[in-house]
């Protein structure tokens, strides 16, 4: 699953490291295209007004080791 807050170009890296029948949730709305279609990738479209205590759940899985990332944890 990769989470996207950053949208544009960022989601062809996005692509990049999921896996078919991954998960691509974005606060951008990005739009599921061909290359969704072609990895069997899922796009949700989570267009929200949050801030960053909203996404601390899911750095405190992470840093629990419960959940993988291929980003370090900012602090």
């Amino acid at each position: 699953m990769v989470f996207d807050t950053i949208g544009g170009e960022s989601v062809a890296d996005d692509f990049a490291v999921l896996k078919p029948e991954g998960l691509l949730v974005s606060t951008l709305g990005a739009k599921a295209d061909e290359l969704a279609v072609k990895k069997h990738i899922r796009v949700i479209d989570e267009s929200a007004d949050f801030n960053h205590l909203d996404l601390q759940p899911i750095v405190d899985l992470i840093g629990k080791g419960n959940h993988q990332s291929n980003l370090p944890l900012l602090s």
